[in-house]
């Protein structure tokens, strides 16, 4: 602000909202209410901008009262706040567990002839509901009914969803008929939740009824959804629909996760069926197996792995090449390596993905001789480089400053028929940037077949 000063710029109520804007982002709320005192007596009146954004950036820092008192302060003023002013204070209220306090400013907000936005009054009733107040949620639904402010999906999900947990399934069941009447589209939360309470009850045919019907909709299942409907079924011990459900939910793009796996297994050892071959199948697994290496759970897919085996699944290369590169990404290359060495013994045939993900291994740990000695006995077993391959290598030696074997392995790559990738291109031009590396390098990379220049004379 002094520099603008100093250039003999005078700022405004704008250029004073904007820095005020960028002080809350960075977390600098006292800087920001300092720029307040600074504004006014520079003779600039804040206006409901500056109020909403000291406000929010406040209760951001969980600086409620402050907020309060601030809003206090303006409006007397004259700065009129609106009911945006007031939705993060709520909002922070409800999530600390004040609702006394929510429910009392609401109140003082109708008082000043500040009318609340369904967003606000969603804020209380979800609180309300998760404080197990039912009845005072539905009261002040009924409330925010009477004065004109329509509820919408959020209001009914809350509602919905805290009746079904609850029990009060009847009651759940009367508002979703409600909101359909109001012609308020139900979502994929509204029917999750109402499955969720019916198979709990043990309603199953019910709950699928409800499935159905959010497929006429129109309305995609979650894993959720899923999930919940997996476990009725297993409940009841029909495992195939169970697997059947499972594979429908794959096939429609939408992934398991630990806890739909978890259901089947659960409804599998139960029924005693892990020895006789009844299983989620080898791809439905995969995609969880990947998703929880991606995720940093290898524990959790090495668990899910050994599950496998103990129900005598035949694991394809797939499987293990996700399982080795989990591996490789936690830095535990040793064990990446005893699975990679296993699977001859375990009658699984490797592939160019396997050895690439085993190679990558190795070059992160900068072993290069053992790196260099698979790549000779890939190609010995009668597997052929791919470009992935010759890249992963490429980079290795760069980094490892041996330029006369990265010379000769992009001369072998570029004779095969495969070029260098992005990140080879990178890592030779930062290279080229530090002095490591010749100009000529550039040339040789991308040049034709045979092309070394001068790098080797």
């Amino acid at each position: 602000m002094g520099e603008i000063f100093k250039l003999g710029y005078e700022p405004n109520t704008v250029t004073f909202n904007t820095l005020l804007n960028g002080l809350c982002l960075e977390g600098r709320v006292f800087e920001a209410v300092e720029l307040v005192d600074c504004m006014v007596l520079s003779q600039h009146v804040p206006d409901l901008i500056t109020l909403n954004t000291i406000v929010n950036g406040l209760c951001l820092k969980d600086r409620v009262s402050e907020a309060v008192d601030l809003i206090a302060r303006m409006m007397d003023k004259g700065c009129q706040a609106d009911q945006f002013t007031y939705g993060p204070i709520l909002n922070r209220m409800c999530k600390s567990g004040n609702t006394a306090s929510a429910l009392d400013l609401l109140r003082k907000m109708e008082h000043r002839k500040i009318k609340p936005h369904v967003v606000t009054y969603n804020i209380i009733i979800d609180n309300l509901c998760k404080d197990g107040r039912l009845d005072d949620a539905l009261s002040f639904f009924s409330e925010m009914e009477t004065k004109g402010i329509k509820a919408d999906v959020i209001t009914y999900n809350s509602l919905i969803g805290s009746f079904c947990s609850f029990g009060r399934w009847d009651d759940g069941a009367q508002l979703l008929r409600d909101m359909i009447t109001r012609k308020i589209t139900p979502n994929v939360v509204t029917f999750s939740a109402l499955i969720d309470s019916l198979v709990k009850e043990g309603k199953l045919t019910e709950a699928k009824d409800l499935y159905n019907e959010m497929i006429t909709r129109g309305i995609d299942p979650n894993t959720i959804t899923y999930s919940t409907l997996i476990y009725g079924l297993c409940m009841e011990n029909r495992l195939d629909e169970a697997n059947q459900m499972m594979d429908l939910m794959v096939s429609k793009g939408c992934d398991p996760d630990i806890v739909t796996f978890n259901v089947l297994i659960n409804g599998f050892c139960k029924a005693k069926q892990v020895d006789v071959g009844v299983h989620p199948g080898i791809m439905t697994y995969g995609i969880l197996l990947d998703g929880l290496c991606d995720n940093g759970e290898l524990e959790e897919a090495l668990g899910i792995l050994d599950q496998m085996h103990k129900c005598k699944m035949e694991l394809d290369i797939g499987i293990y090449s996700i399982i080795i590169h989990g591996l490789c990404n936690a830095s535990k290359i040793d064990d990446a390596w005893d699975l990679f060495c296993s699977l001859s013994l375990k009658g699984v045939k490797r592939d160019i993905q396997s050895y690439n993900i085993m190679l990558s291994g190795l070059c992160k740990r900068s072993s290069l001789s053992e790196a260099d000695a698979l790549f000779r006995k890939m190609k010995e077993d009668g597997y052929e480089p791919d470009g992935c391959t010759y890249n992963t290598l490429i980079r290795a030696h760069l980094r490892g400053s041996d330029i006369t074997t990265s010379v000769q392995l992009i001369e072998e790559m570029k004779r095969c028929g495969f070029s260098s990738d992005a990140s080879t291109v990178k890592i030779v031009m930062d290279m080229l940037s530090s002095g490591e590396l010749d100009k000529s390098f550039l040339n040789m990379l991308s040049g034709p077949f045979g092309d070394k220049s001068s790098l080797l004379d």
